[in-house]
């Protein structure tokens, strides 16, 4: 192994180290409370590790797949704690989709990629890392890069769509991601039409199980007490313009490093769709133009501007999948010469400012959020307060 190997993997694997740290001090730091959604999956993962299935989504809902009580189901029927095992498995699948994407870069030698999606969990500000809701459909879209790597092309391009299709089904704030790696998909295989077909089969599993989740809870109307299929999901042009005149609310602690400007996401990723396209890179251009095509029509839904500034329950909860475009896109670049020098060599700095900045500053923001909680539809309680009350 070359020297300048060496120490880029020195670099990864130092970044992995400081974010697995990083993550059990925010873990630490709430895992003392639970949200009224919490208990709910609680009681959901100690029901599946006995195999009880009330209903396919979140009790009382006819969306959300609780995923995270089917990852924490294992632990639980090992004797492991739901009020232990559920907040891990969140802290594990917040970290999911940029690991898994870190570590597939950093098998094919793609240094800057691997470098970059490590590190994004720490350049983001403490509040993206103390909110914990709706990061199911995300931790979905870990196994997309690893697909790719499947030599049998029928069957990579039937995951892709199944495991797309999936991550969308789980939770629809996925499917800013999904219309970008399903649209760059779709280019890049252009020339093999028939991969396409494999793909579109790969959706039918996943549609064919969301019908079959509708038609039971239309055979049982009294188990919904909530839904978003209502007036929230009515197109509403207006809210475009009314959703870009508060940018940094709906994009809030989505962007690294700036942090008070959460909303530079949103035009980082159209300079890099510029510089792609400058770069011939047409399918990578063709997918964040996709992905930001549904940003802007998801501001002129009701749900997307149903939230609040707090990381209990924050508008930017929809656009979650940003910061992971931003890496894929950055990634896209291919950066060399002193483009990726200076990238390399800042970006140790970077992170371990960062990291004591989030240290610092998160139990303050966790604190401040638990203190401000009397607008919210859910509240955030502590863990001994709700165990006392259930007594």
């Amino acid at each position: 192994m070359r020297t300048s190997d060496r120490i880029l993997h020195i670099l990864f694997w130092s970044i992995v180290l400081l974010g697995i740290i990083d993550r059990l001090l925010i873990l630490q730091l709430t895992i003392g409370y639970a949200s009224d959604d919490l208990t709910v999956i609680w009681l959901a993962a100690q029901d599946y590790s006995r195999g009880i299935f009330h209903e396919p989504f979140f009790y009382g809902q006819n969306y959300g797949v609780m995923l995270e009580a089917l990852l924490a189901a294992p632990l639980v029927a090992f004797g492991a704690d739901p009020i232990i095992a559920v907040p891990v498995v969140i802290a594990f699948i917040a970290m999911a989709p940029f690991w898994s994407f870190a570590f597939y870069y950093f098998l094919r030698k793609e240094y800057v990629g691997a470098l970059l999606f490590a590190a994004l969990p720490l350049l983001l500000p403490p509040e993206h890392g103390i909110q914990y809701t709706n990061l199911n459909g995300l931790a979905v879209l870990a196994i997309c890069p690893w697909v790719q790597r499947i030599r049998n092309n029928a069957l990579s391009a039937f995951l892709i769509g199944l495991v797309l299709t999936a991550a969308a089904a789980v939770n629809l704030n996925a499917l800013v991601a999904c219309a970008a790696f399903g649209t760059w998909f779709l280019f890049a295989r252009s020339k093999k039409p028939e991969l396409i077909g494999w793909a579109a089969l790969g959706t039918v599993p996943v549609l064919a199980g969301f019908w079959a989740a509708m038609h039971f809870y239309a055979q049982r109307p009294e188990a919904v007490m909530n839904t978003v299929f209502d007036w929230r999901f009515v197109f509403h042009g207006e809210g475009i313009p009314i959703a870009f005149g508060q940018l940094d609310a709906h994009f809030a602690w989505l962007f690294p490093i700036w942090w008070p400007n959460g909303h530079l996401v949103l035009w980082a990723l159209v300079a890099i769709c510029i510089m792609l396209y400058r770069r011939g890179k047409k399918a990578s251009v063709l997918g964040l133009l996709a992905a930001l095509v549904v940003i802007v029509l998801a501001m002129g839904f009701p749900k997307t501007h149903d939230g609040t500034g707090s990381v209990f329950f924050p508008l930017s909860r929809i656009f979650l999948a940003a910061p992971l475009l931003f890496g894929w896109g950055i990634s896209q670049l291919d950066l060399q010469g002193k483009c990726r020098k200076f990238f390399v060599t800042s970006v140790g700095p970077a992170v371990v400012i960062c990291f004591i900045l989030r240290f610092v500053m998160a139990p303050g923001i966790f604190a401040s959020a638990l203190a401000n909680q009397e607008q919210l539809p859910l509240r955030v309680w502590p863990v001994e307060l709700i165990a006392n009350s259930a007594g």
